[in-house]
């Protein structure tokens, strides 16, 4: 079980999944305005995160499909929770995985 645990894949989906999920749920506990709560977590906690997979991607040698988990998980979340022209992040969010993953 513990080698599962810390694979780079799983390290991924762990972290997305929080970024994605938690993350927005805690600011809005928090108290935090819509507007900040949107910006904060969409563009620049969710940004870096997607600029770390590529790196974790790149070192590690994981294969394509991992850089597809944070986009699929930010999709649900989007039908979950928050207003349809919110979709348009997912493609950004796996460009900026790719530019980071194919950086020489």
């Amino acid at each position: 079980m513990r080698k599962i645990v810390t694979q780079p894949s799983a390290i991924i989906v762990y972290i997305s999944a929080i970024c994605i999920f938690l993350v927005p749920f805690l600011f809005r506990i928090v108290g935090a305005s819509s507007v900040f709560r949107l910006v904060i977590s969409f563009f620049v906690i969710n940004l870096i995160l997607a600029w770390a997979i590529g790196r974790m991607m790149r070192k590690y040698q994981l294969r394509w499909w991992v850089s597809l988990i944070m986009p699929i998980l930010f999709a649900v979340n989007v039908w979950l929770q928050y207003a349809p022209y919110n979709y348009w992040l997912v493609p950004i969010y796996l460009v900026v995985t790719w530019l980071v993953l194919l950086k020489d």
